[in-house]
């Protein structure tokens, strides 16, 4: 899935937990409690895309984990605005966030150029480019 103009996922949880989240490790054995316990918030509602890209990654996490994690997802705008989530991840109260980049952008203006049309050749070349030097570079989030 290529994201339009003026969207991006901001999970950089993600990259984190990919390493250690992957079949081969899943013994099929659900632990009682999970280890690990996120927060996942969007202002996405239950009919749109965005939620359903964020229901789908709550639910990888869970599963490639083998119950290790738990995503709490909240939806909706519970949390607050777009601002607040963003206010909420900058400051680690909240774990992942699904927001539009222009929120982020006020954070580190480098986001802005994920803003462009015809970034990207196609979705191949996206994750590349994402998941290569300059994603972790973008990822780099500065101090206000």
């Amino acid at each position: 899935m290529i994201f339009g103009k003026g969207q991006i996922i901001y999970f950089t949880i993600i990259s984190l937990l990919s390493g250690g989240c992957n079949d081969e490790q899943n013994t099929g054995e659900t632990p009682s409690k999970p280890e690990l316990v996120l927060r996942l918030a969007t202002g996405s509602n239950h009919d749109t895309v965005g939620w359903n890209v964020v229901d789908l990654v709550r639910k990888e996490l869970e599963r490639q984990s083998g119950g290790r994690v738990q995503v709490n997802l909240y939806d909706s705008g519970v949390l607050g605005s777009a601002s607040k989530l963003l206010g909420g991840a900058y400051f680690e109260v909240i774990e992942m966030i699904c927001i539009i980049s222009a929120f982020v952008d006020n954070v580190n203006p480098a986001f802005g150029i994920l803003d462009l049309p015809y970034l990207f050749y196609d979705e191949e070349h996206q994750k590349r480019v994402l998941s290569g030097s300059i994603g972790k570079e973008l990822l780099v989030c500065p101090r206000i």
